[in-house]
Order: structure tokens, then C-alpha cells, then sequence
């Protein structure tokens, strides 16, 4: 008999009436979906009984805040943990319940699959972790120089590599950044609103918590930063400078120790005493509740205009918020990025690593300001290098908040942004054709045409895929059993023969890969002629019109940018940028060329492409090699892993590469602004500065060319030698070595074997 909607769970029938979707009860009956069931429900489950996208986006939404409150309701217990305040940071880690050796084993590994594929993984796991045992039982024995065992030990540690995506997110305070983050993670109280605060420099990394409570860390500044901001502090109170470094040093000291700063006072000294006591450490905090931590950590993020209340957020470095029980941050961590506007170099520097590393960056914007709002896209023009041919980005997503509000039609919104996107050169030549998507969202309305958070939470969901970790692992997993295994099998003629064969294939893939990186270096050190023949020529001219335009005659703001090494943001994005104006000549003649060359997709460009293409072809020789079947399917996964590797590789080097351009120029002019910003009149800084640069633009753009050509040319040695070695160390092992001391692994490669043909055959 058919199910209909009488069939259905009391508790299921609620929910779907509540909002608005009974027309699907007899789907839910005829599946069987009871109150338990409901709660087990996953993405693909989803889509399988809603084919309506809409009607789906609803049914998340609420699925989300029912199991949010089943959550909370389960860790509603009184809590013993004490949260440490500002003078008594937290001394240590808590201790831990004894752990048993199975605990030990799957430490790190509770992914987020359906069951049978977690539960596989918990079993290749479990099943590694006993032969790992055996390794080590027979490394006791056989002693630390077996390079045999030792070799297995280093396999067995690359098992345990998982992906981490970051996200970061730029844009002006109320915008919307911590109502955006607190919808899509489905936590309502999380972060802290800017309404009715004012917006701090403080980093704030959003990531999941293998505990059970919300823990945020909050690492503070160290001794020399404070003691430079107390130093600039006095200064001010002689100098009473009105520039923007001189407000914004004062807001701070405001935060810290309120409108009356007299620095003999004895709440002055108090005051210090107690943010002295915070200073270059890291504390902890935990609650079990979102809202509690979000009280809890006001007085590090927010700025309050309370005088009497100490705000410690001028003292805070970084804060990392831990989310228990999330989905959606599993392999993800949400990074909220103030403005560039700090005076202190650490935080600014840590801001630009932040950024360099960020695969995604979302710019959050009201929707009836999106393109005609000039901080956020600033902030993206100024970051776009660090993101872009010096980072890592491939997406960037345009998040216009407020939607409800909007006078024009979602579709004119977006293409107005695609639309500036694409008229900014400079932004276009630093990212991949296609990489700017835009998504209009809103906290109120659910309806899927006007609020595409779910297809937010989708992108976060698609991060957080770990099947291909599953596949990476359990195939790794088997190719170090085949090998451990294979080695006690196969004629020693026969694999010396296969050995001398790898040998030549390898040789001659290497020479092929060294033909066409000397080409893209060639290439390279053509463009970069050009772009030196170019700073030569008219370097001086664009610094002394970028003087007059953006300086001018204004003795505080040059003395600023002068003591900030040539460089000055505004927490608007606003930028004075004398090293990158220099360095642009040199920049600019590469950045199509690099960004092709080094496509932050990683999917294509000479490099990665010869990378890919790389092989030894170990599968069609395993046709003619039964024997030693098992070593060429280790050498085959061993391969593949390797080239992982090194893509990993030029990903982080190829930033150190483009970077180093204008940081050679940087370091060239140091001595120039620091002569400029101890003159006392306009006219006599600038006169230092130019003259600085007359002589030292030759050697400076000449050795910035050299350092970035001796860069590229060490990658792609790296690349080559860690080729030719990692390969030779795993053949030699596999075909040309006589091991000993191997454990028997008969019965776990039986078992690792069935999970990896079920695999494949899927």
C-alpha cells in the first residue's frame, strides 16, 4: 500500500506545515521519514524530496535551525569552565579524559560523509593505524637506520594531510560582514554587529571546533608593538598632530585608557599594568553558547564609547573563533578583514599574509550601493596584488546585503558589478577570466529569487566535499600496503630491468619539463627588460606627480608616509603607495604573463600543465609485469602524490616570486623615506626622497629584476631535483633494494584491497 500524508510522523507533518511545504507530505510518507530520520537528512537526501530549488532553500533553512536548537539543547548543561579575563589568561590546555588506543586512532578523522563512506574511512583508518603499529614494532627491533622502515614512517604521515580552505572577508563597517557570517554558518549570535560600535582593526577567523564549546583564542600583541604604540603615544601628546596616524593612535589610547590619559596618573598606571599583563600572550575562552562567547569577546573586537570601560582591542593581534558541531567549517575557515588602516606594521603585515592565502574572498556590500560604493572596491584594487598574482585567490564573490530594501532588479545589480569588475585593468590582469560571481542575499526574506544565501551555504557545503579526500586516502592507504607486500615478491632481474626502464622515461620527461620552463623564463626576463627600461625612464617623473596629487603640500601626511616606509591605507581603502608606484613599472610588464603562467586555479599554464602531464606510465607496464604488479601501482599512486606536492609548491613560491619585486624596491628606498621624514618642511622631504631615488634607481631596478629571475629560476631547479630525487629514492626502494624486517601486512592489504575496488567501482 502507497503512503500518503496520514502516514506521516506527527513531528515531520509540523514542520513541513509550518513552513508552507505539506504539498510534499506524501513524498516524506512514502519515504518513511519519522522525527528520527529527519534529523539524519543529508544534501543529497534534500534534493532527492524537494526538486524545487526554492521549496528546498526553505526546508534547509529550517532543517538548519531545528538541528541548531536539538544542539544547543544537548550541551544545556551547567557548565564547570572558568573563561579567563583579561588578567588571568588561561595557563594551559584542560586536561583531557584518558584516551584509549582506538580514540588515539581516529583523533582528527571525524569527517562529515553519509555513513557508508564514513564508515569506510573510520575502517581504512583503524586499519592503518594497526599496521602503523606493526611498523613501528619492527623499527624497534631492526633499529632507526632500516631507510626501509623509515620510508614507510614518512608514507604513513602524508595519510593524515587534509585540504584548508580560507575565505576572506573585506568590506566597510555595516555592511553587513557579521550578520552575513552568522546566517550562512546558521549561528544567529556569533559575532558581535557593529551597530552602535565602531569597527576595529582586529582579524577574526571563524573555523570549527573539535570540542563541544564555542572557544575563541585572542592572541595579543607582542612587547615591542606595545612599546612602539606607547612611544607614539607620547609623541602625540608633545607633537598634537592632527593627521589620520595620529587619530587613529589616539582612538586607541582611548580604548585603553579613556578620554583622560594624564601618563602620571594612577589609573593610567593601573590601566597599563593590566593590559601589560595580556601582552605577548594567547587566552582562551570558552562558553557554551554562541551569544555568551560573543559577550565575552567585546571588549577584544568592538570599540564601546564608554570612557570608563577598558577596550583591549588596540592590543589584540588576531582572535580565532571555534564553532562546535558546524557542518559547513569543517575544512573551512571565514576570515573577517578590517580595512589596511592600522599604523602598526605587524598587524598590517599579518593582514596581507591573511589575505595571500585566501582561495575566495567575499566583498560585502549593501545591494543599493554595490557598485557605487568606493571603500569596498578600494579595498579590493589596493589588496587585488596580494590576492591575485602575489596570492592565491580564484573566486571572488560580490555579496550585496540588505536586499529587502532594494530598488532594482537582482540581474541589474550584478551585471552593473560584472560590468565594473571588467573595467578595471589592473584588477582583471591580476585574476583568471570568469572568477567574480555576485549574490544577493538578506537576513528576512527566504525567497529563494531575492536571497541566495542558500546557494552560499552550497559553495561552503561543495569546500567541505571530502570524497575526494576519502578516494586520496584510501588509495594511498593501499598503495603503501602493495608496496609493503610486493617487496617480498617479484625476480630480481625483472625489476632491475623495470628499474633501468623507469630510469630512462624519467630522464627524458625531466629534459622535455626543463626545455619549456626555460622558455617561460626567457619570457620573463624579456618583459622584465622592458618594464626596468621603462622605471629608468619615467620612474622619477610618476613619484613626483604621485607627491603633487596625492600629498601636496601637506607636511603631516608626507611626514606619515615617510615613517610608514612610503606606504600610508586609509581603514577606507584609500591608498598613498609610493613602493608600489615604483614597482608597477616592473609588475605591470608581467602581470598577464605571470598570471598565466601561474593561474590561481592551478588547473592550467606551462608549469602546472607539464606537472600534471608528467608520467612514468606505470599502468601500462604493470600489462607486461604481472609479478611486480603491486610496486607499479605504489610508484604509480607515488607519482601522483608528488605531483600534488609540488603544486603545492609553486602555488606558495610563485607569491614569494611576484612579491619580491616590490619589496627589492622597498628595501631599496628605506633609507630614503627614513632620511625624508626626519626634515622638518615639505619641500626638503621631498627634495630627500627624489634625490634618494635619482641614485639608486638604476642598481634598485636592475637587482629587483635579478632577485625575481634567481626566484623563478630556484623553483624550477626545486621542481626538477624533487622530481628526479623523490622518484629515484621510491624505485630504488621498490625495485632495487633488498628490504628486511618488513611486517606482514597479508590480511590488512585483503581488506584495504575490497575497499579500494568498491571505490574505483563507484
Amino acid at each position: 500500500m502507497t503512503a500518503t500524508a496520514k502516514d506521516l510522523d506527527p513531528f515531520v507533518h509540523e514542520q513541513l506545515i509550518k513552513i508552507g511545504l505539506e504539498e510534499y507530505c506524501d513524498t516524506f510518507a512514502a519515504n518513511k521519514i519519522d522525527k528520527e530520520s529527519f534529523f539524519l537528512l543529508e544534501e543529497t537526501d534534500f534534493s532527492a524530496l524537494i526538486p524545487v530549488v526554492g521549496h528546498k532553500a526553505k526546508l534547509r533553512n529550517h532543517w538548519n535551525k531545528l538541528q541548531r536548537e536539538r544542539e544547543d539543547g544537548d550541551r544545556a548543561q551547567p557548565s564547570t569552565s572558568r573563561t579567563p579575563g583579561p588578567q588571568t589568561p588561561a595557563a594551559g590546555k584542560r586536561k583531557q579524559n584518558p584516551t584509549t588506543k582506538q580514540n588515539k586512532r581516529q583523533k582528527g578523522h571525524k569527517l562529515d560523509y553519509n555513513s557508508l563512506t564514513e564508515t569506510k574511512l573510520e575502517a581504512a583508518i583503524d586499519l592503518m593505524a594497526k599496521v602503523k603499529d606493526k611498523i613501528s614494532t619492527s623499527k624497534e627491533k631492526a633499529g632507526d637506520k632500516n631507510v626501509f622502515l623509515n620510508f614507510l614512517g614518512e608514507e604513513m604521515e602524508d595519510l593524515n594531510t587534509e585540504k584548508k580552505e580560507q575565505i576572506g572577508l573585506f568590506g566597510r563597517s555595516g555592511a553587513g560582514k557579521s550578520s552575513l557570517i552568522n546566517t550562512v554558518i546558521n549561528e544567529d549570535r556569533l559575532l558581535p554587529t557593529s551597530v552602535g560600535q565602531a569597527c576595529t582593526s582586529v582579524i577574526i577567523k571563524v573555523e570549527a571546533n573539535t570540542k563541544d564549546q564555542y572557544e575563541a583564542e585572542v592572541e595579543f600583541i607582542s612587547q615591542e608593538e606595545f612599546d612602539d604604540l606607547m612611544f607614539s603615544c607620547n609623541e602625540l601628546a608633545e607633537t598634537q598632530a592632527k593627521d589620520d596616524e595620529s587619530k587613529d593612535i589616539n582612538e586607541k589610547m582611548t580604548a585603553l585608557f579613556g578620554n583622560e590619559r594624564n601618563i602620571q596618573g594612577k589609573e593610567f598606571k593601573k590601566s597599563k599594568k593590566t593590559i601589560s599583563e595580556l601582552i605577548d600572550k594567547t587566552i582562551t575562552l570558552n562558553n557554551d553558547s554562541a551569544s555568551e562567547l560573543s559577550t565575552s569577546l567585546e571588549k577584544y573586537t568592538k570599540n564601546k564609547s564608554d570612557p570608563s570601560q577598558i577596550m583591549f582591542w588596540p592590543v589584540v593581534k588576531c582572535v580565532t573563533i571555534k564553532v562546535p558541531k558546524n557542518k559547513l567549517l569543517q575544512h573551512v575557515t571565514l576570515v573577517d578583514l578590517p580595512g589596511t588602516g592600522d599604523c602598526n606594521k605587524t598587524r598590517n603585515d599579518m593582514w596581507r599574509e591573511m589575505v595571500s592565502c585566501c582561495g575566495t574572498v567575499w566583498v560585502v556590500t549593501e545591494v543599493t550601493r554595490a557598485a557605487s560604493e568606493s571603500e569596498a572596491w578600494n579595498i579590493l584594487e589596493s589588496a587585488s596584488g596580494h590576492m591575485g598574482n602575489g596570492g592565491e585567490c580564484h573566486n571572488i564573490h560580490f555579496i550585496c546585503t540588505k536586499s529587502d530594501s532594494a530598488k532594482f532588479s537582482p540581474e541589474e545589480v550584478k551585471n552593473e558589478i560584472i560590468q565594473k569588475f571588467k573595467d578595471l585593468p589592473h584588477i582583471q590582469n591580476q585574476f583568471e577570466e570568469n572568477c567574480i560571481q555576485v549574490f544577493i542575499v538578506s537576513t528576512k526574506d527566504t525567497e529563494p529569487e531575492v536571497n541566495e544565501i542558500f546557494k552560499l551555504q552550497d559553495f561552503l557545503q561543495s569546500l567541505n566535499d571530502q570524497r575526494d579526500f576519502v578516494s586520496n586516502y584510501i588509495s594511498s592507504a593501499y598503495s603503501i600496503l602493495a608496496l609493503m607486500k610486493g617487496v617480498r615478491f617479484g625476480n630480481a632481474e625483472q625489476k632491475s630491468m623495470l628499474y633501468e626502464k623507469l630510469c630512462t622515461r624519467r630522464v627524458s620527461k625531466i629534459k622535455q619539463m626543463r626545455m619549456e620552463m626555460d622558455r617561460v623564463y626567457s619570457d620573463f626576463e624579456e618583459l622584465l627588460t622592458e618594464g626596468v627600461n621603462r622605471a629608468k625612464e619615467q620612474g622619477e617623473k610618476t613619484m613626483t606627480d604621485k607627491i603633487e596629487i596625492e600629498i601636496g603640500g601637506h607636511f603631516q601626511r608626507f611626514k606619515s608616509v615617510m615613517k610608514k616606509n612610503g606606504n600610508q591605507t586609509s581603514k577606507k581603502g584609500e591608498q598613498i603607495n609610493l613602493k608600489t608606484t615604483l614597482s608597477s613599472f616592473l609588475t605591470n610588464s608581467i602581470d598577464l604573463k605571470f598570471r598565466k603562467t601561474f593561474p590561481n586555479s592551478g588547473k592550467h599554464g606551462p608549469f602546472y600543465s607539464r606537472i600534471r602531464d608528467f608520467s612514468l606510465d606505470c599502468e601500462q607496464l604493470i600489462k607486461d609485469n604481472q609479478e611486480v604488479e603491486l610496486l607499479l601501482i605504489f610508484l604509480k599512486k607515488e607519482e601522483e602524490k608528488l605531483k600534488t606536492k609540488l603544486c603545492k609548491v609553486i602555488r606558495k613560491r610563485k607569491k614569494q616570486i611576484y612579491n619580491c619585486l616590490t619589496e627589492t624596491v622597498e628595501e631599496m628606498m628605506e633609507d630614503g623615506y627614513k632620511d625624508a621624514a626626519r626634515k622638518s618642511k615639505v619641500k626638503v622631504m621631498k627634495e630627500t626622497v627624489l634625490g634618494h631615488f635619482r641614485k639608486t634607481k638604476d642598481a634598485m631596478f636592475e637587482e629587483a629584476k635579478k632577485n625575481m629571475l634567481t626566484r623563478l629560476r630556484q623553483l624550477m631547479e626545486e621542481i626538477l631535483k624533487r622530481i628526479e630525487d623523490d622518484l629515484e629514492k621510491a624505485m630504488t626502494l621498490s625495485l632495487k633494494k633488498e628490504v628486511t624486517s618488513v611486517p606482514d601486512v597479508k590480511e590488512e592489504f585483503t581488506k584495504m584491497e575490497k575497499y579500494y575496488k568498491e571505490m574505483e567501482a563507484k
